[in-house]
């Protein structure tokens, strides 16, 4: 156990380590404390305690609390309270690696908007990182202006590189059938077949649990229904009134309650659930008859799982499935195929492509993928609904005509 008053040390999410010192009050009362990153844990203690060694060659100019200082109780009064612990480690990550090596030392009633608009013209990341960077700083500072410490947010009217916009390209269902084929034997193929017919996320998709899945387990005769029917042997029976339409039970769907997080722990990778970030997050997927068919196979293999403790439906060996390496090895798969290279990511926009081949309404295909408004569904697939258009003109010129 650390000696007390020796600091404080953290994982980050990006698998680094970071750690927290003080030293009590500067001359002008302000906080004499900071932060240092390292690899391990171990090297973060050791950096730790040169860090507080020489605090006085790190103490700011006058003019009260430093930016640093500041950072890290803003982290610790209000995100960690109000936020998510996967948001807290990231704003730490940002605050740890970019904010205080950038502005750690300065006053913060210094910190002018040039200054900070300098830093973001200097930044060589990607555009949407760098955006991350600015926002996590503008919301600090907001806090900032209303607690009174400045007069005006430093981080607010900045011009900040467009982000690129990635082309969803349509998904021909010849495509879906080679990517499905490609998988096949795969210990993933499951997973894929359910993320193309669903459009969960994949945290949605490893965090679903069986009480989230309906099976709609309805007699196979056409038109019977009632309670007590059982037609696929696993114990559990038909709900009254379901009923199959065209080899689908009516009622078969999942549910997204939660979202299965990777963080870091004191022992290693640690798994949990956590809610969903809204309510258009939280929906119900009807089920199409090829994903039906694989969760009702798992179901009955699932019942020789043991240590399965959250009663996941995709997990190895009982344990949760690492998102990460997931996607690796969905990807290796398809280049030792020899197909076109995609993330995981974008089965999601396979299944919004297929289903607006398939004359569906954007409002619908928002509603499937829990889209939190249709402006996000239309300025993503937008340009797919051109042939829809083309036609609905075309009709409508016929009935004028």
């Amino acid at each position: 156990m650390a000696k007390y008053g020796a600091g404080s040390v953290y994982p980050l999410a990006n698998g680094k380590w970071a750690g927290q010192w003080s030293n009590g009050r500067r001359d002008d009362g302000s906080r004499d404390r900071g932060t240092v990153t390292a690899d391990s844990e171990a090297a973060t203690w050791k950096a730790l305690a040169a860090a507080r060694g020489k605090s006085s060659s790190t103490r700011p100019r006058k003019g009260g609390e430093s930016v640093g200082a500041f950072l890290e109780r803003w982290l610790v009064d209000v995100v960690k309270p109000t936020r998510r612990e996967r948001t807290l480690l990231g704003y730490r990550s940002i605050v740890s690696l970019h904010l205080v090596p950038a502005f750690g030392e300065r006053p913060l009633r210094s910190l002018g908007r040039r200054e900070v608009q300098g830093w973001v013209n200097r930044q060589t990341d990607s555009p949407t990182s760098v955006r991350h960077r600015v926002d996590c700083l503008r919301s600090a500072m907001s806090y900032a202006v209303r607690w009174g410490l400045i007069d005006a947010n430093p981080a607010s009217d900045l011009d900040l590189p467009s982000p690129v916009k990635r082309t969803v390209k349509a998904l021909r269902p010849e495509d879906a059938k080679a990517l499905l084929s490609a998988v096949e034997g795969q210990w993933f193929a499951p997973l894929v077949t359910v993320a193309l017919y669903t459009g969960l996320r994949q945290g949605e998709l490893l965090g679903l649990r069986w009480e989230d899945v309906n099976l709609g387990h309805a007699a196979r005769a056409t038109g019977r229904t009632g309670p007590g029917v059982d037609p696929d042997g696993d114990g559990v029976g038909t709900g009254a009134g379901d009923r199959e339409v065209d080899g689908l039970a009516r009622s078969a769907s999942v549910t997204v309650h939660h979202s299965l997080a990777r963080l870091p722990g004191p022992r290693g990778t640690r798994y949990v659930l956590t809610e969903p970030k809204s309510d258009h997050s939280r929906r119900t997927v009807p089920l199409a008859a090829p994903a039906l068919a694989v969760l009702r196979d798992l179901r009955r293999d699932s019942l020789a799982v043991v240590g399965n403790a959250h009663h996941l439906v995709f997990t190895r060996d009982g344990k949760p499935i690492d998102g990460t390496r997931l996607t690796h090895e969905f990807q290796d798969c398809l280049e030792a195929k020899e197909l076109p290279a995609m993330r995981w990511h974008d089965l999601r926009h396979a299944t919004a492509s297929l289903l607006i081949a398939e004359g569906v309404g954007l409002a619908v295909v928002s509603s499937i993928l829990g889209h939190s408004g249709i402006s996000i569904t239309v300025d993503t697939y937008g340009h797919l609904t051109d042939d829809t258009k083309r036609d609905a003109m075309a009709s409508l010129g016929r009935a004028v005509g």
